[in-house]
């Protein structure tokens, strides 16, 4: 037990003595530099490996190493090098420490489809009587023109969030979203071209002028998992009979060992090597996190 207390004390340490920078800070270091920002999770699974980190100054990409963990509204601090993707400032290969979860998630900031541009990469947008330049239903991961005011602007979709199979608005909607940046490998360095909106999910999508409010995705809703332990089949449930998106199932250490877009409220572990992971369940509605032993 005395081990335990001086292994967190020496933990806590760590994190109160760790030099971090602002986002804005780390982006003006320059590439190649390694830097540090703590900062609010404003995306979780829902958009893969890749967590958007923001601060008061701005925002900044982390990609890498066990970001998988992350859960939106966490409070972390990553670090790693500083590297530009296709024009989009990013710190790869990162690494985190945790600090403090459910954190307050910046309020989106609204702009117009031509404001868009390099100071909100990185952070929680609006945009305004939005619509889609197509109808259907929601593919997988895929981009869409969309028309605000008379000004176009893209918006990207990812194959894990619940978006999927969800029919495309007709309508005005207001649309909040990730600001990012894809240029494209022929653009080169200093490209001002290419910010899209990133889709968390269905919740970002709101009829214009809903008096509804933010409603965002509860990192909080805990997943009832049976039976616990299991051998085989693990079960679970859900609020109001949601519709199931996709799982993630991950190990202890953060390691990925299962991810499936399906609709069954259930996934069989009997090739699991025992031990204790964590799943993460999408729905139409929410986000559900839960624990489970294979034995």
């Amino acid at each position: 037990m005395k081990k335990i207390i001086i292994l967190v004390g020496l933990y806590m340490l760590g994190i109160n003595k760790l030099s971090s920078q602002t986002a804005s800070a780390a982006k003006a270091a320059g590439v190649g530099n390694t830097t540090s920002v703590r900062g609010v999770a404003i995306n979780g699974p829902e958009l893969g490996i890749i967590r958007y980190i923001q601060d008061y100054t701005g925002g900044i990409a982390g990609y890498g190493g066990n970001l998988s963990t992350i859960n939106r509204g966490d409070s972390v601090v990553i670090t790693g090098p500083l590297a530009e993707y296709y024009n989009l400032f990013e710190i790869t290969p990162a690494t985190f420490i945790f600090v403090s979860a459910n954190a307050t998630i910046p309020a989106p900031q609204v702009i117009t489809a031509s404001q868009f541009g390099e100071v909100h990469e990185g952070k929680l947008i609006k945009i305004t009587n939005c619509t889609f330049n197509t109808t259907g239903v929601f593919s997988g991961t895929a981009n869409y023109t969309l028309t605000s005011n008379g000004q176009n602007f893209a918006l990207r979709t990812n194959s894990l969030s619940n978006i999927v199979g969800v029919t495309i608005p007709t309508g005005s909607v207001d649309i909040i979203g990730v600001g990012s940046q894809y240029c494209g490998p022929a653009s080169g360095s200093g490209c001002t071209t290419g910010y899209q909106l990133l889709l968390r999910g269905s919740s970002d999508i709101t009829p214009s002028g809903a008096a509804i409010g933010i409603k965002e995705y509860s990192t909080s809703n805990i997943l009832t998992v049976y039976p616990n332990p299991v051998r085989e089949t693990v079960y679970f449930n859900l609020l109001d009979n949601e519709a199931v998106s996709s799982i993630i199932v991950t190990d202890v250490l953060g390691n990925k060992v299962h991810q499936a877009i399906q609709s069954e409220a259930s996934i069989n572990v009997a090739q699991f090597a025992k031990g204790f992971y964590n799943i993460t369940v999408l729905t139409n509605k929410r986000i559900y996190q839960g624990k489970f032993i294979v034995e």
